[in-house]
């Protein structure tokens, strides 16, 4: 009788990590409605974004097309190299990840095994970069044509 009701009681906590889990989901998907990020409440802290598995496989998929973009292999965008050849593409992939997911800064950095902080700074030094790098620009277009 007692393990029944241990069996219960982990039910009901797999059900309340679920129904968390899709309000966060829910959330983030009302932020983006207008295509324009919104403050709102912060994710759960136990929020796992592996709920999340076919939104997650976007930014393998952008890790890729930069590699290709930028003819580098997969181990030097992920690698902890301040190499320029390596910064520049891993910083596009920052801010592709950023722009055409619903992921949040912490989660990005998850998938690249960095800080939320590293991603803020290159997902800014790319907007930024954008503006006055044509080159740059044309190659970013070409990664977001093939997200499509």
């Amino acid at each position: 009788m007692e393990e029944s009701q241990q069996f219960k009681r982990y039910q009901e906590g797999i059900r309340q990590k679920n129904v968390r889990a899709s309000e966060a989901l829910l959330a983030r998907l009302v932020r983006f409605h207008d295509g324009h990020p919104k403050k709102s409440e912060p994710v759960p802290p136990d929020f796992d974004d592996d709920d999340l598995a076919p939104i997650t496989m976007m930014v393998r998929r952008i890790q890729q097309l930069v590699c290709r973009e930028f003819e580098i292999p997969m181990r030097d965008l992920i690698a902890f190299t301040r190499k320029p050849a390596h910064t520049l593409p891993r910083q596009v992939a920052y801010y592709l990840s950023k722009e055409k997911t619903l992921l949040s800064l912490p989660a990005i950095g998850r998938k690249f095994d960095r800080d939320h902080s590293t991603i803020h700074h290159g997902v800014n030094i790319i907007r930024a970069r954008l503006t006055v790098d044509p080159d740059l620009a044309a190659a970013v277009r070409r990664i977001e044509g093939h997200l499509q």
